[in-house]
């Protein structure tokens, strides 16, 4: 598979967030946001300590991942007393940002499928944006005019993300189960993502089930305005947190409103397999029971645990099921639909008996009907499940188009606080390319609105057509039933 190719050695992700069309069409009526940011303070022009460059052990075919670890000039008391709104590391001075840059360029110059676009669309695009780079102040302005560059190239799986980005956390805690050097640490933890697909950047676009966040009420549309008082900037609001409430501020269709969240401690790929777990519901609807699961993420943990999640008594007994694929991150391949391909026949049901009378079944198939769900924040290895659903006929998508993100992802460590995510296989799926082209649904249910109304309007979209499904699923059962007599 495309997602995992020998082993799964290439993450098919890719952050919607920093989607490659969204930062093409805002780089041109965009500069980076500085408002409510604070003046960073004056950092020491001192060259940063190089730590030390390593060779990453590949993803199983020996991937190479060069890391050059920076470690930042320090910051004097007068300056934390000055301008410490937020952690120190948010802050960054020009000879940061031009070795963040320099290395940025030295990956994409070596390591981007396409050698033409390297040397050509990319060296220009760092040319014109050379003097907004080097004059980012904090990591929000880096990230910004870092992917407005990246931009211009018009691919997906090419971001740069920093300690400040869910993403950069995810990656490097998906990518760890290949290369422990990548590491795997907690963070502290709220569980909403804002940004991308259309949403402003302190948009909320989704909420994982369970999280402090959902615990806390928050809904997809709400805008974050300030963190325990200082204005959002992103993931770096809630560094230290953990242990204490935090006061969220937020505006709901012009109203305001502040939620009260308490961070956890979690690694962010753990909490996305978590949030699958507690996503699990069934409800019975014309006498079917319908199953609901979100699948949030791909990548081996995951793959493990949507099956045992599919086999559960929970899932297993229901007469169908709906596949919530919107959102979140990739990372899957078609190993995931196995369950939905096989049939009782070629795997029949093994039961085992016990001493004392204990008794277990292995049922490893689901020959329900599905429906799936989809949307623009459904990408990369999700785009492979869709496209098979669909082509075969084994499920019915409702939604809108995915996001036309299919090329192979690979992680390159850029210093301390930020990392590089850059595209380093094209493909096709029989034959057919579906970067930039994506996925449509069978049954289309927008949420143009970007709001937590249309978001449940394709859940119920969803649900009404798996009922009519099992309708006349029964109505030919029981056509069958007269003729057989």
């Amino acid at each position: 598979m495309l997602c995992y190719i020998n082993c799964r050695q290439f993450d098919l992700e890719y952050n919607v967030n920093m989607h490659r069309r969204q930062f093409s069409s805002l780089a041109k009526s965009r500069q980076p946001d500085r408002s409510g940011l604070p003046e960073s303070p004056k950092m020491p022009s001192r060259p940063e300590i190089i730590a030390s460059s390593t060779r990453v052990a590949g993803i199983s075919l020996c991937l190479g991942l060069s890391s050059l670890i920076f470690f930042s000039p320090a910051v004097s008391a007068k300056q934390k007393n000055s301008a410490a709104r937020y952690p120190d590391q948010f802050y960054v001075d020009k000879n940061f940002d031009r070795r963040t840059m320099n290395t940025v360029d030295k990956y994409i110059s070596k390591e981007l499928f396409d050698e033409k676009l390297a040397k050509t669309v990319w060296k220009e695009a760092l040319h014109q944006d050379e003097d907004k780079i080097l004059s980012s102040a904090n990591l929000k302005e880096l990230s910004l005019s870092m992917n407005d560059a990246i931009a211009h190239l018009k691919l997906s799986h090419c971001n740069f993300v920093t300690v400040n980005d869910e993403m950069y956390g995810f990656l490097h805690s998906m990518f760890s189960d290949f290369s422990k050097k990548l590491g795997r640490g907690k963070v502290d933890f709220v569980g909403f993502h804002a940004g991308g697909n259309g949403f402003a950047d302190n948009q909320v676009r989704y909420v994982l089930d369970g999280s402090p966040a959902d615990k806390a009420g928050m809904k997809i549309g709400d805008i974050v305005r300030k963190v325990n008082g200082k204005p959002y900037i992103g993931e770096m609001n809630f560094f230290g947190t953990t242990g204490s409430t935090a006061q969220v501020d937020i505006e709901r269709k012009g109203e305001q409103r502040t939620l009260s969240m308490k961070p956890i401690k979690a690694d962010v790929y753990d909490a996305y397999l978590k949030a699958m777990k507690e996503s699990i519901s069934v409800q019975t609807l014309n006498g079917k029971k319908i199953g609901y699961i979100h699948l949030w993420c791909g990548g081996r943990r995951s793959h493990e645990a949507f099956e045992d999640l599919l086999s559960s008594e929970k899932l297993d007994g229901t007469d169908g099921l709906i596949l919530d694929m919107r959102d979140g991150y990739g990372g899957n391949d078609m190993s995931d639909l196995d369950r939905f391909y096989r049939s009782e026949k070629a795997y029949p049901i093994f039961s085992v008996s016990y001493r004392g009378g204990k008794k277990q079944v292995f049922k490893e198939f689901y020959d329900k009907p599905v429906v799936a769900i989809i949307n623009g924040g459904s990408r990369s290895g999700k785009e492979l499940l869709a496209y098979s659903l669909k082509r075969t006929g084994r499920a019915r998508l409702v939604g809108t188009k995915t996001a036309g993100a299919v090329l192979g992802g690979r992680l390159m460590p850029i210093n301390d606080r930020s990392s590089l995510y850059v595209a380093v296989f094209d493909g096709t799926v029989s034959g057919e390319r579906l970067e930039g082209k994506g996925v449509a649904p069978d049954v289309e249910i927008d949420n143009s609105d970007h709001d937590q109304q249309g978001y449940d309007r394709q859940t119920q979209a969803a649900r009404d057509e798996l009922s009519k499904m099992l309708s006349q699923n029964s109505s030919l059962s029981q056509s069958s039933a007269v003729q057989a007599r």
